[in-house]
């Protein structure tokens, strides 16, 4: 079916058997596997907020709204699912590959959320596909059921990547849409550093959620094989050049190397989860990857 475009059936069954569990667990109502207390529609008031794109009308105080000349919301005290946000890059750099067999790393990434997904509204949470691109609004929403599961998958086989992108800027407005506590996922190349701005993973983190970035590269990129003149273009703004790619690999290697680190102290310094994947490592061995280092032993 063309909805399940992005699914390989016998990869999902055998994740769905995974016994792991991501995000801390309260003991409580009987919803998802990872329950946690939040500001929702529940029966106990906490306070008022500005009305934000999206919000649920009748939630809106009116009185309050009145005297305030604002429209104003009820937030109450809500035992709700566990959240897992699923943040992808989709600047011109994600669509490259170095070869017909391998995906491009959009491509790659698009089938990798969607099999987590499937995994996660298994075990009845709650999902939030965002893409970071001017083409599309940033974010769907759907609850934990299964039956669901085939409208975010065709929402990702209609995104596209490409032209140039603000990293930064997008995943800033990406994250006032994260109200919820849960996992942050953010799927990229990380070219754009972004990681140099704090204010953004403070905003990612917010309410506690847990910052998980899935950096992507395709062999190539990480490798850097070429050994005559070789023509580079820019997948961005389609700009070449010609180089002797014998005499750029020390700094090229060099770079990606400093690159790197700048990444990994990022992560060690706000206390995020790196995972770097390469477009050639098998689905499910990604998926592997991906599940246990995020989770733990249910």
């Amino acid at each position: 079916m063309k909805k399940y475009r992005y699914i390989e059936p016998d990869i999902l069954s055998r994740i769905y058997k995974r016994k792991v569990t991501i995000g801390r667990v309260k003991s409580g109502k009987a919803g998802g596997l990872h329950l946690s207390s939040i500001k929702g529609s529940g029966s106990e008031y906490l306070e008022h907020r500005l009305y934000q794109p999206g919000d649920d009308m009748s939630r809106i105080d009116w009185r309050l709204s009145a005297r305030r000349e604002h429209f104003f919301v009820r937030e109450n005290e809500e035992d709700a699912n566990f959240t897992a946000y699923f943040v992808l890059d989709g600047s011109g750099s994600m669509d490259f590959a170095s070869a017909s067999e391998i995906h491009t790393k959009f491509s790659y990434c698009k089938r990798l959320i969607s099999h987590l997904i499937f995994f996660f509204m298994s075990r009845k949470d709650s999902v939030m596909p965002i893409i970071l691109s001017k083409r599309y609004p940033h974010t769907t929403w759907k609850r934990g059921k299964e039956q669901d599961a085939a409208s975010c998958i065709s929402l990702l086989r209609s995104w596209k990547s490409g032209g140039e992108l603000s990293l930064p800027c997008q995943l800033r407005k990406a994250a006032f849409s994260l109200r919820k506590q849960g996992v942050v996922l953010v799927f990229s190349d990380f070219i754009d550093p972004f990681f140099q701005d704090s204010n953004i993973s403070a905003l990612l983190r917010d309410r506690g959620r847990r910052l998980v970035c899935i950096k992507v590269n395709d062999p190539v990129e990480l490798i850097f094989p070429f050994r005559r003149f070789h023509k580079f273009i820019d997948p961005e703004d389609g700009a070449f050049s010609i180089f002797d790619s014998a005499k750029v690999r020390k700094r090229y290697a060099a770079r990606m190397a400093a690159h790197l680190e700048s990444v990994q102290h990022y992560c060690r310094k706000e206390g995020a989860l790196l995972i770097p994947l390469s477009t050639d490592l098998p689905l499910e061995l990604a998926l592997d990857t991906i599940i246990e280092k995020c989770g733990r032993k249910a």
